[in-house]
């Protein structure tokens, strides 16, 4: 299992629940967790075989930034 977190510009706890619902219809999702507190917008997820740019192309594609910090 690999853990990665990024940066994006998801602020509301909405859009968070939506995104929380729709991506393990994408991908094997072990784990989802948003920090939202203080506008920092972290997404940090763990994933089993799922290359780190792929995430983040789907978050774009749901149109929201989305960068890399830490894998």
């Amino acid at each position: 299992m690999k853990k990665y977190t990024y940066q994006t510009n998801i602020s509301s706890i909405k859009t968070a629940n939506i995104l929380l619902k729709l991506l393990p219809y994408y991908y094997k999702i072990a784990q989802i967790q948003f920090d939202l507190n203080k506008g920092k917008g972290i997404f940090t997820i763990q994933v089993k075989d799922i290359q780190p740019d792929k995430i983040q192309t789907t978050i774009k594609d749901f149109g929201y930034r989305c960068q890399l910090i830490e894998k």
